[in-house]
């Protein structure tokens, strides 16, 4: 294996970034592209990459196929059904036996659900990962949580409002879809994965989706208890949310997560949540896919990560340098080139002076 750090693993490496306990790099999970990026570069992001090894593997427990494979009005394991989305990256949820009304809600708590703890097809993913990346961070996350799954269920409009005309099928729906997510947390942990990641987003460029009132009274008491099952497995808890979310940072460090994913700088001040919440949590993201890698020119990329290392990574470490989503398409080659290499040179720079 190709450390860039004689004596621990990459895995090693990760761990104690998220633990503050002084790696010797900033550890990094680069090899984040949207399929559409794979297929416009092709060969030469192919070689790109490979030449770059990440710190973290990340195993997907769903059944999506590729999205040039997925024909409209596809159905997940959940019974919601997509279509690809109209600007051609990713798909976009479009139906369920839940989206029109609440009338089926006892038909789906009974046939509906996945029973995620049972789909040994799935959770073998990890198994699989981890005999094939040994001394690599392994990451399991279904990249839809509670939040996320709701809305797919409900849709988008239907969610906002039942928060106020249906709490109670709401929070019914909720805690079925928590102990799916409980389920599948028990079986990643069992096959060898060191963090499970919860994703949902919770916010726009500007502000949150919903009040931070109501995330508190729906939502928060039951990402503690994914928490402690994820730690209780001896693993890592992450939490993903793009856009705004100051206001729940608190809250999120309260519950027990050991790192932030994925610190949008177009949303939110990088250098006030560094600056008051250094050592409190791990920091995971910071790369910019907006207004950053797909128009600034090499040298702007190359100064952003060093900044980005400079005020995420702090005295014991503390950051795991990433994208802030899935880098797309229309970001040239030589801005991907020049990620890659200065987060490889700087991170352990940086480190290297600390020592």
């Amino acid at each position: 294996m190709n450390d860039r750090a004689g004596g621990t693993t990459r895995r090693e490496q990760v761990i104690r970034a998220i633990e503050h306990r002084d790696p010797d790099y900033v550890p990094g999970w680069l090899n984040f592209f949207a399929r559409e990026t794979r297929d416009r570069h092709g060969k030469a992001l192919e070689a790109l990459m490979d030449q770059h090894e990440d710190d973290v593997v990340v195993s997907v427990l769903s059944t999506f196929p590729p999205m040039a494979e997925m024909p409209q009005g596809w159905s997940d394991e959940w019974f919601c059904t997509w279509d690809r989305s109209p600007d051609g990256v990713g798909a976009v949820s479009v139906g369920s036996p839940l989206h029109e009304s609440w009338d089926r809600l006892s038909w789906y708590l009974d046939h509906g659900l996945p029973g995620l703890g049972q789909r040994a097809d799935i959770l073998d993913r990890v198994a699989v990962a981890r005999e094939d990346n040994p001394d690599r961070y392994l990451l399991a996350t279904t990249y839809l949580g509670v939040f996320e799954r709701l809305r797919c269920l409900r849709g988008a409009e239907n969610l906002l409002t039942d928060l106020y005309l249906h709490p109670e099928e709401l929070a019914t729906l909720r805690d079925a879809i928590a102990q799916e997510n409980a389920d599948q947390i028990r079986g990643a942990g069992a096959r060898g994965a060191d963090a499970v990641l919860l994703a949902d987003d919770y916010g726009t460029q500007q502000a949150m989706l919903i009040s931070p009132k109501h995330w508190r009274l729906f939502f928060r008491d039951c990402y503690t208890q994914l928490v402690d099952a994820i730690h209780k497995q001896g693993m890592h808890a992450w939490f993903h949310s793009c856009g705004h979310i100051r206001p729940i940072i608190p809250d999120l460090i309260e519950i027990g997560f050991d790192l932030l994913h994925p610190l949008q700088p177009s949303s939110m001040d990088l250098a006030e949540i560094a600056g008051t919440f250094h050592g409190q949590i791990c920091f995971g993201g910071g790369i910019d896919v907006q207004a950053l890698l797909p128009v600034a020119k090499p040298e702007e990329v190359e100064n952003e990560i060093r900044h980005l290392i400079d005020l995420l990574d702090g005295p014991h470490g503390g950051y795991v340098m990433a994208p802030t989503n899935s880098i797309m398409p229309e970001t040239p080659l030589e801005n991907i080139e020049a990620m890659v290499r200065t987060a490889g040179e700087y991170s352990q720079l940086k480190r290297q002076a600390r020592g």
